[in-house]
């Protein structure tokens, strides 16, 4: 990249050169017309002299005039060498800008990626909470069966009371039978007694 830097730099003060020296073809062009509007008076006064003088002067200014446009072109060539460096360098500062643009992509992917898994351990930590709350309904129906097994044994001591006191109010009418018909012995024996009382 530094070599090629330096070459650009190269051809940069080459093409300097080839400027400077298009300002001073330039301005001999500008005499060449002067010393052309010279010879036209000085044609017009010796026409016939030194007409074969003249052509050869033509044929030196064309020849001149050829190496002044190659001069042209190859400047010409410098500039359009300048306008491709300058191509390059944009083309070199649009590649570090996508390069830029493309780290700041893989950083986006990056942050991406720990976002998803941030999400993927809220999920979990939601999946915990939810098994956690699904746990204490468990603990709360083990702790209403253990109440109603409870509640069973109550209605359980509760029903074995309610057979000893039916029993005891078994025995009770049985005893008030036992009275009634010992109420009725009594009954028969005092008939016996006033019977006999009405036979003695």
């Amino acid at each position: 990249m530094l070599i090629l830097t330096l070459k650009l730099i190269d051809l940069s003060l080459l093409m300097l050169k080839c400027f400077g020296l298009l300002i001073l073809t330039l301005k001999r062009f500008g005499l060449l017309i002067l010393m052309l509007k010279c010879f036209g008076l000085l044609i017009q006064t010796l026409k016939l002299i030194h007409l074969h003088l003249q052509m050869l002067k033509l044929i030196d200014l064309s020849l001149l005039m050829l190496k002044c446009f190659g001069l042209l072109i190859l400047t010409l060539k410098l500039i359009h060498l300048q306008i491709l460096m300058l191509k390059l360098i944009h083309l070199s500062l649009l590649m570090r800008l996508l390069i830029g643009l493309h780290l700041q992509m893989l950083k986006l992917i990056d942050l991406s990626l720990l976002m998803l898994k941030c999400f993927g351990l809220l999920i979990l930590t939601l999946k915990l909470i939810h098994l956690h709350l699904q746990m204490l309904k468990l603990i709360d129906l083990s702790l209403l069966m253990r109440l109603l097994i409870g509640l069973h044994l109550q209605m359980l001591k509760l029903i074995h009371l309610s057979l000893q006191m039916l029993k005891c109010f078994g025995l009770l009418i049985l005893t008030l039978k036992l009275i009634h018909l010992q109420i009725l012995m009594l009954k028969l024996i005092h008939l016996q007694i006033q019977t006999l009382k009405l036979i003695g």
